[in-house]
């Protein structure tokens, strides 16, 4: 991983780049620290950042990164890294900031290998290159850019709570030899009063209060609410294999499209190996609503603009309000099964997915 140029963190270091939590609240002022770079890529600036830290004292921390790039050893040690959850990890942290100060700082992954490490070998574990996690609370990170992670860029977890990701750019740039999988913007756990602006978002399972606003999305899924019960845990129905997907009081609003697929997709049986099995899914989605929609969708699946596919057993309480996506030719169809109540258009035939 490499951090260039202008980043500011207010947190504690710890081994592998991770964030423990602060010995007091002082909010006394704290003299700045910058640490001292190797200018190498292949020296690690791990022990340099720590040390830095250290000098700090304890309390409130301020470490510079102006004007200079640094690097953790994250390329050049794929087998330590197979299986480790994260490369910077903000853990049980009460209140700090993640930040470039002149919009200049960069954190790269360096996640070339890593993909073809992937595509070989499906069972490697890569690591998220940022994670919030230990009930943390109180947490920016904002005004920076990350590119090319192992795997996800950001998560947030384990019950943390009023997180705001703000003016982030994030790449995930596949090569010739290299395909980026995974490369999720953000994956939203079990948390509370998560806000998302200006930036790329891929929402997963068990999250509460969550606002997205102001974001762009290119070569992705898009914004997603995926993968949901297929595996145990606290929403498992008993005598199931799987749990039940649960979605409630979700909207997307204000969205123009350009050239997707698909403007509106629900899927019952995502990459299900054998689609009967889905159809006995008693997944509960409700106040689940699309307004404002706009924009033209891409050629593939022309003149379908959206595809909603609920289980026969399944809640499926959706709607779809001012919904003006048009294909690029041809009478606009919406396909849709199983829907609860009034969709609020007119269905042209039966869903898949």
């Amino acid at each position: 991983m490499t951090l260039r140029a202008g980043i500011t963190l207010l947190f504690a270091f710890i081994s592998t780049l991770a964030w423990a939590t602060p010995t007091t609240d002082d909010l006394a002022k704290r003299a700045t620290c910058t640490p001292v770079s190797a200018g190498d890529a292949g020296t690690d600036d791990v022990p340099a950042i720590e040390a830095a830290f250290k000098s700090c004292g304890n309390g409130r921390r301020t470490l510079s990164f102006a004007g200079c790039r640094y690097s953790q050893d994250v390329g050049r040690s794929q087998l330590f890294w197979n299986g480790v959850s994260t490369v910077i990890s903000i853990n049980a942290i009460s209140g700090g900031m993640m930040r470039s100060v002149t919009g200049t700082g960069i954190v790269d992954g360096n996640g070339v290998p890593y993909w073809i490490a992937f595509a070989a070998n499906s069972s490697y574990a890569r690591p998220t290159l940022v994670s919030i996690t230990g009930a943390s609370k109180g947490i920016t990170i904002s005004n920076l850019r990350f590119k090319n992670p192992a795997n996800v860029f950001h998560s947030v977890n384990g019950g943390s709570t009023n997180i705001l990701y703000e003016n982030l750019r994030m790449d995930a740039t596949s090569t010739a030899t290299a395909i980026a999988k995974n490369t999720d913007g953000f994956d939203v756990g079990a948390s509370t009063f998560v806000t998302i602006k200006n930036t790329t978002v891929v929402n997963q399972p068990g999250s509460n209060f969550a606002l997205v606003s102001g974001i762009t999305c290119t070569g992705s899924h898009g914004l997603s609410v995926g993968s949901l019960g297929g595996g145990a845990g606290s929403t498992d129905a008993g005598g199931s294999a799987h749990g039940v997907a649960t979605v409630t009081n979700v909207t997307w609003s204000d969205i123009t499209v350009q050239n997707c697929d698909y403007a509106v997709q629900i899927q019952s049986c995502y990459e299900a190996a054998n689609t009967s099995n889905c159809i006995s899914n008693t997944d509960k989605l409700t106040a689940v609503t699309f307004e404002n929609f706009s924009g033209t969708t891409s050629t593939k699946f022309s003149p379908v603009v959206a595809n909603i596919n609920c289980a026969p057993a399944a809640t499926c309480d959706v709607a779809l309000k001012n919904f003006a996506v048009k294909p690029p030719s041809g009478t606009t169809e919406v396909l849709c099964s199983n829907i609860d109540d009034a969709l609020g258009v007119t269905c042209s035939g039966a869903a898949s997915g």
